[in-house]
């Protein structure tokens, strides 16, 4: 028996070592890297250097992430890296520590339920699974040690414990996720123990350390708190998009099946306690049904990566329960657990392979091959790292330079910051960063929040300079995203550069003022029901008063907000819709003209608005719901309309403005024109995707026509890599007084075939010998019109 049990020890020590080994190998950031300037990396980028600066969370940023969200990726900034590589040493000693402790539990009772822990193997941080869903599981571990394994505080359980804590200051969802899990525990210490909270105190001790440590102010833990709470409620109401339901079915299927097996199992052998448990895991089964499935694109992925490694945890505690359990259906009918067990798991198999399928185009074959072939690449870049031969500097500033090279910004002095999205370009060129407290427009969704940034303006330290863009999301209208700091950014601020990616606004010396005057009181308006905007001098501020009823209330907490969208006809005939974000609706926004982009708001801000603007004022409008959805709110809804009044900052001596103010607007016959920048040449420019057919007015004194054309380096790049896409022809006629037309250029472009044809091209035309009202600008596809991403540009009249 000694010489067994002896045996079992160093296998022990072996399997202890190979599991230390393989959390080292995946778990540790041996590759980190640098980053771009679209919204995602964006933010990510942000937590860095918000930890970095000591930005102060809760307070002066606010987003879903906390102020260790930086160790959700691996990005290289030299101020964080340190932290990085130190606090994912301690995660990998924790789940380590913890995942070897139920093991060994596993491994005392006999049953052989060990072997459902090694699936968990297989959700360690790799190419796909990045720290979020990990760390997920991580939360998980001090709730069924101590449940499960032993209620004594060892070193093991307070270990997890203080990794719950930092957890919960990386993201809002696992803030709140561990204090439903503490709860839960401080009822047994407190009602079945009759002993003080012990892991409440550790966790929230080590709350207040790790707070600290990040250079936070404990006094804005509650606000910490609490906005964080208003991110995740918005996000619901706001950010849901409707997926696959056949996803959405299994999980529920599987998960359902699954958890009141656990729940009958807590009530046969662990009376009234041990359901406390239960209570976790359906949290968990709630939160991640939530992340998974609210915005239900590839966050989808959640419901297979979160809950596997969960539900081998919890099957593995439970196999001796599991492996015996029977119950009798009626007279005649014995259903055995194991049977539920296993009906679940098939379910969540088969819902795992319809989301690999649809998320990542393969399933669980290629998965683990990829997942070995990226274990095996961790032992290289450890060696390079361990030998001295990563440089992680020159990576991050490659990716810096690209950024630069995109997004190409003059010099700017003093505080900075950025609208709406796209803020890793300040870290890129180096800027003083100072964000507004909701640090992306796109997360502004609720009226507090957008108060929060309005108020932030008015302070006489926010940032000196501003870049700005407007850049919806899901089909909002611009306006929905910071909209309600317009007014503020318009009068507070001066705009002094509009070449570039963004345009540039500094804070004015001398604040202009604006003011709101009813055109209408509170009306009530049905659903689909247009209504006549009145003609005005002024832009046009609404208000829209539209909240889901009881039922839909229900509906968004427990998945999305049910849709809605505002239709819109436009001066110039043309219909769009904007799906709706609520409560930014109900507080205020700009609703005529319609701002799609940075020069939409530059032409907003000059005195001759309504001549450059005239075509995006809106005539009417109507909010309009689809499929079942009308039944999710009441039947009316109620508005105000306000002229919008502001004081206009004087042109005259911005660096490009004159060029700007003379060029040409197009007016489309078919489809919809939008502005564009000719990215690398520093123009502004009109898409115009053939087939489309755009109109200029003359009149008769002018006698040429200069004009550029072509078409977007990006679809040329996109057409050669493909091999696709056959050229387009640009051609201008001319309508003469006498109602003759007359072609007067033609020119087709074939980049993908001529290298000549590629970049920006110039042309010019003599109008003397015309009697010429208006030009007709004509983008023609050849047999397809694949990447014809053609554009007018510089359309001057002289």
């Amino acid at each position: 028996m000694t010489t067994i049990k002896g045996s079992q020890h160093k296998i022990n020590i072996v399997i202890g070592l190979i599991l230390l080994g393989y959390s080292l190998l995946n778990i540790i950031p041996w590759r980190v890297g640098g980053y771009g300037y679209d919204l995602d990396q964006s933010w990510e980028s942000a937590l860095n250097i918000a930890f970095a600066n000591k930005i102060q969370f809760g307070k002066d940023f606010i987003y879903t992430y906390g102020p260790y969200g930086f160790l959700q990726d691996n990005l290289y900034f030299p101020e964080t890296y340190g932290y990085l590589m130190a606090l994912r040493l301690l995660i990998t000693i924790a789940a380590w520590a913890g995942l070897f402790e139920i093991y060994k539990y596993c491994l005392r009772r006999g049953d052989k339920s060990v072997i459902f822990l090694i699936p968990i193997l297989g959700f360690f941080p790799n190419r796909f699974i990045a720290m979020e869903p990990f760390l997920f599981l991580l939360i998980m571990l001090p709730l069924v040690l101590y449940f499960y394994v032993s209620k004594q505080m060892n070193w093991v359980l307070i270990l997890t414990i203080i990794i719950a804590a930092l957890a919960s200051l990386t993201k809002h969802t696992y803030l709140m996720l561990c204090l439903v899990f503490i709860i839960l525990i401080t009822i047994d210490e407190l009602g079945k123990l009759k002993r003080i909270p012990q892991v409440a105190l550790v966790y929230f001790a080590f709350i207040c350390l790790f707070w600290i440590i990040a250079g936070q102010n404990l006094v804005n833990i509650p606000a910490y708190f609490l906005n964080g709470l208003e991110i995740v409620k918005g996000f619901s109401a706001t950010m849901g998009i409707a997926g696959k339901l056949d996803e959405v079915l299994l999980y529920i299927f599987s998960m359902g099946i699954f958890l009141i097996l656990v729940g009958i199992i807590a009530a046969r052998n662990y009376s009234f306690w041990g359901m406390l448990p239960v209570l976790g895991l359906a949290a968990s089964l709630f939160i991640t049904f939530k992340g998974a499935f609210t915005r239900h694109d590839a966050h989808a992925l959640q419901a297979l990566f979160n809950i596997a490694p969960i539900v081998s945890l919890y099957t593995a505690l439970l196999w001796d329960k599991i492996s015996i359990i029977r119950w009798r259906i009626g007279n005649n009918i014995r259903v055995s657990a194991i049977f539920c067990w296993g009906l679940s798991i098939l379910i969540f198999t088969i819902m795992g392979t319809v989301i690999l399928n649809h998320h990542l185009d393969f399933g669980y074959s290629t998965y683990t091959y990829k997942l070995i072939t990226k274990t095996k690449n961790n032992f290289v870049d450890a060696a390079k790292l361990i030998s001295g031969k990563a440089n992680f500097q020159k990576t991050a500033d490659k990716a810096k330079a690209r950024v630069r090279e995109v997004a190409p910004l003059q010099p700017i002095s003093g505080t900075v910051d950025l609208y709406p999205n796209e803020i890793a370009t300040i870290f890129a060129h180096g800027l003083d960063y100072h964000p507004r407290p909701v640090i992306q427009s796109f997360s502004a969704y609720t009226s507090k929040l957008a108060h929060l940034n309005v108020e932030h303006l008015k302070q006489p330290d926010a940032a000196q300079t501003i870049l700005f863009d407007i850049n919806p999301i899901d089909q909002r209208l611009g306006s929905f995203e910071d909209g309600l700091s317009w007014p503020e950014i318009l009068t507070l601020y001066e705009i002094i550069n509009i070449d570039g990616r963004y345009l540039t606004l500094q804070r004015s010396s001398q604040p202009r003022q604006y003011r709101l005057e009813p055109i209408t009181q509170q009306l009530n308006l049905a659903f689909n029901q247009w209504f006549d905007v009145p003609t005005a001098a002024d832009p046009i501020w609404g208000k829209i008063n539209i909240h889901p009823n009881l039922l839909g209330k229900l509906f968004t907490l427990a998945l999305r907000s049910p849709e809605l969208y505002l239709e819109v006809e436009k001066a110039d005939g043309s219909i769009n819709k904007y799906r709706t974000v609520g409560e930014v609706m109900n507080e205020g926004f700009l609703l005529s003209p319609i701002l799609s982009n940075r020069w939409d708001f530059l032409d907003l801000a000059a005195a001759n608005w309504q001549e450059k603007l005239t075509h995006k004022q809106v005539k009417r409008f109507r909010i309009i719901s689809e499929g079942a959805n009308s039944w999710l709110y009441p039947s009316k809804y109620q508005f105000s309309l306000a002229s919008f009044k502001f004081s206009r900052q004087d042109f005259s001596q911005v660096p490009g403005w004159s060029t700007w103010n003379s060029s040409l607007v197009p007016k489309p016959l078919n489809g919809n024109i939008q502005k564009v920048a000719i990215e690398g040449h520093d123009l502004i420019g009109w898409l115009a995707h053939a087939p489309m057919t755009t109109l200029i007015d003359l009149n008769k004194k002018q006698q040429t026509f200069s004009f550029t054309f072509g078409i977007l380096d990006q679809g040329v790049a996109k057409a050669i890599k493909e091999k696709r896409g056959d050229g387009v022809e640009f051609r201008i006629n001319v309508l003469q007084a006498n109602g003759e037309g007359k072609i007067l250029f033609s020119r087709k472009l074939q980049p993908r075939i001529n290298p000549q044809d590629r970049g920006v091209q110039h042309g010019t035309i003599d109008l003397s010998d015309f009697d010429a009202n208006q030009l007709f600008l004509v983008t023609i596809p050849g047999e397809n019109n694949e990447y014809d991403w053609s554009y007018w540009a510089e359309l001057v009249a002289d």
